[in-house]
């Protein structure tokens, strides 16, 4: 079972004694009660966010959650395990049953990564209810 994460505030007093006070993760684990890993965990997801301290005026809680903890991403197994799900279900193609997932995986992720090339003519396909 994986670890409760930390309130907001005991990640920003772990980036504030890390760049502010300039402790080590041993110290840091030993001022904020928690394991050494712990620490060094936080601190690799901030930094892989782009966080350090002082944060910026805009940083609220909710976007410095998102930037640490983002959703994640399908693994190549649900993917093929969708796909053959999708194409047995629905009675389709598979290179429609892709392109069902990659639009769905758009809506919920946001348009940030280009489609397949094997999705050339990018055209729609619909779902029937």
């Amino acid at each position: 079972m994986p670890a409760k994460r930390l309130s907001m505030r005991k990640i920003k007093e772990i980036l504030r004694l890390r760049y502010e006070v300039g402790l080590s993760n041993r110290q840091i684990a030993r001022s904020c009660s928690m394991g050494r890993t712990a620490v060094a965990d936080y601190l690799r997801r901030a930094a892989g966010a782009g966080l350090s301290w002082p944060l910026p005026e805009d940083m609220d809680e909710t976007r410095m959650e998102r930037l640490l903890f983002p959703p994640p991403v399908p693994s190549v197994n649900s993917v093929r395990i969708t796909i053959v799900a999708v194409t047995f279900i629905r009675g389709i193609s598979s290179l429609k049953a892709i392109q069902l997932f990659w639009e769905k995986s758009a809506l919920e992720t946001g348009p940030h990564q280009l489609p397949p090339p094997y999705l050339a003519d990018n055209s729609p396909v619909q779902l029937s209810q």
